[in-house]
């Protein structure tokens, strides 16, 4: 477990369904990665939470981490560090945070510490992260965290990814 001032960091589980069903039904926190459209259970079941799993599994194996709030446990979203997927060849943080999280400093606060836990538990020399050129705040959080940008992603609801 990784603790922070105010967070709590744990693997993702299994159990984890439930919360994470419904981040991912929250249109303002899918609006920049599938348009807003609901996920379902089935979905999150058989392909979200198996992909989501496995992240720990490969090198780094660092994966997901729910992220609480110490004082009360209570669920405010995820961080991630992710296997490279070729032609890349860093891993890839991502986070996916509840709006009432947002705005508060948690997004930094969380990502900062799995990113420290990383470099101090791995010999990885780098990692690399996307966001869509729109998603000011998801842009501002990876600048505050060293993150150099090196390519622009315009969002285009047609072909959106989880970027």
């Amino acid at each position: 477990m990784i603790t922070t001032q105010r967070l709590c960091l744990r693997p993702l589980r299994t159990e984890d369904i439930e919360q994470l069903l419904a981040l991912d039904n929250d249109r303002q926190v899918m609006r920049w990665l599938n348009g807003g459209t609901p996920v379902s259970r089935i979905e999150m079941q058989d392909q979200i939470l198996p992909r989501l799993l496995v992240a720990a599994e490969r090198p780094p194996r660092i994966g997901v981490h729910i992220a609480q709030l110490r004082d009360t446990a209570a669920f405010i979203g995820w961080f991630g560090i992710f296997p490279p997927v070729p032609p890349r060849e860093l891993p890839r943080f991502g986070a996916r945070l509840s709006p009432h999280a947002w705005g508060i400093g948690l997004g930094l606060e969380g990502a900062r510490a799995l990113i420290d836990h990383t470099f101090s538990t791995t010999d990885i020399p780098a990692i690399e992260a996307t966001t869509y050129e729109e998603t000011l705040a998801s842009r501002s959080l990876l600048q505050r965290l060293g993150f150099i940008e090196t390519e622009r992603f315009r969002y285009q609801p047609d072909q959106a990814t989880d970027a």
